[in-house]
């Protein structure tokens, strides 16, 4: 069973204790106000204390002080002060309790000391997950803060120890709305404890792409189903539930990134065929010629493509297939976070509803053969659906001339609902 901790851990048996408790309630140095409970994640605005007076000569009466955030950081530790002073006086029958907020909840509380965990900033077993075994600076990074919060801590600069870390503000933010009743069905559902974050960016999860003759789609075939496989970072709730997010970072972002050389086999382009399903559903879906498809390759180096180029307006058909490819490719169930340069986050959930509309195929596709100068091995096709502006391009990305990949990138539009979240935002 996890430690609690008591009246006088944070009041007068440890020096050490006490202070950090007070510097978490004032959110003072390196603090951040937020306790880890067996319910959730707790951020304090207030403690009040409560204890007898100790001048017996104006009879028994209780005296009551409430430590509150202040604006001023000398105002906060005149605070912190006081309340060191006084803690020795809860000795004789007082009682501490700290009001505020469960994250990912509007309605306010108070509790007893007694229901915060003891952390490891208390001496205690830290919550949390610290496995980070990310591919890139920003996932580790961002793991690191999410981890730290997850426990109470907030996160200064690691050099100066002044200000915010990089991303401290949108981890609070991010843990705040994973928690709410938005993420669990509207506003019945209840807000969701945290249990821990855990790091799934190294888990080896495979999207195929998938036809049959009159489909095509990116495996498993329901959009749902790709949360969790697009997940970098899980934060788990105690009911059992996982809030999977998906870590981007920089302007140009990708849905797929596959192999095509068993799809597109040189053996057939080099006879102008393609003969298996996902291959021809593939190219009826963005609208390409079979015939100047395979020219491209087989005549790369010799001939330009650009007179070939050019709009192309889509039959309902290659819709239905264009949908099925791109509402898998996209996914949904999962939480987007999209790292940019200037160290803020894009951020939003892509839900069953927003993968409808951003997978509306276009009426027409802009498909460049042979690249934009019309020489190159590929074959590119631009597009736009009301939440994204997507290039598709087939190309060979080794040191040969056939396909060897398939790749959707994508830029969000601002339709989607994204919210850019700073360390200056205010929330």
């Amino acid at each position: 069973m996890a430690q609690k901790l008591s009246n006088k851990e944070v009041a007068y048996k440890t020096l050490t204790k006490t202070s950090t408790f007070i510097n978490k309630i004032l959110s003072l140095g390196t603090y951040g106000p937020d306790f880890a409970t067996e319910d959730g994640l707790f951020c304090s605005d207030f403690a009040t204390v409560t204890f007898n007076d100790p001048d017996k000569s104006k009879g028994k009466r209780k005296l009551k002080f409430t430590y509150k955030r202040q604006s001023s950081p000398v105002d906060n530790e005149r605070l912190a002060r006081q309340y060191i002073l006084q803690g020795p006086f809860v000795k004789d029958g007082g009682k501490i309790e700290v009001t505020g907020k469960f994250f990912g909840s509007s309605a306010r509380k108070t509790l007893r000391v007694s229901k915060f965990l003891k952390t490891a900033e208390f001496g205690g077993q830290g919550a949390g997950s610290n496995k980070v075994n990310l591919g890139t600076e920003f996932e580790k990074t961002f793991f690191k803060r999410l981890d730290a919060a997850a426990s109470g801590i907030k996160m200064l600069n690691e050099k100066t120890k002044k200000g915010l870390d990089s991303y401290s503000k949108a981890v609070s933010y991010i843990l705040h709305k994973t928690s709410g009743p938005k993420n669990t069905g509207g506003k019945a559902s209840p807000a969701k404890k945290i249990d821990g974050v855990e790091d799934t960016g190294g888990k080896n999860t495979s999207r195929p792409i998938k036809a049959t003759k009159a489909s095509l789609y990116i495996s498993p075939s329901v959009a749902s189903q790709h949360g969790k496989l697009l997940s970098d970072i899980d934060i788990h709730h105690a009911s059992g539930s996982t809030s999977h997010l998906s870590l981007k970072y920089g302007k140009t972002l990708t849905f797929i990134n596959a192999g095509v050389m068993q799809i597109f086999k040189e053996s057939e382009i080099r006879n102008n065929e393609i003969l298996n399903d996902v291959g021809l559903n593939i190219l009826a879906a963005f609208g390409i010629d079979k015939t100047i498809f395979c020219d491209v390759f087989n005549k790369y180096g010799t001939q330009s493509f650009r007179k070939d180029s050019g709009k192309v307006e889509l039959t309902n058909t290659q819709k239905k297939l264009l949908r099925s490819f791109l509402k898998t490719g996209i996914g949904s169930g999962y939480w987007m976070v999209h790292g940019q340069e200037n160290q803020s986050v894009d951020f939003y959930y892509m839900d069953d509803m927003k993968n409808q509309t951003a997978s509306t195929p276009p009426d027409q596709v802009q498909i460049n053969y042979g690249g934009a100068g019309g020489k190159a091995k590929r074959i590119d096709v631009e597009f736009s659906t009301p939440y994204f502006d997507f290039k598709m391009n087939i190309r060979n990305k080794q040191s040969g001339v056939y396909p060897s990949h398939i790749m959707l990138d994508y830029t969000t539009k601002s339709a989607i609902g994204k919210t850019n979240i700073q360390n200056s935002s205010t929330f």
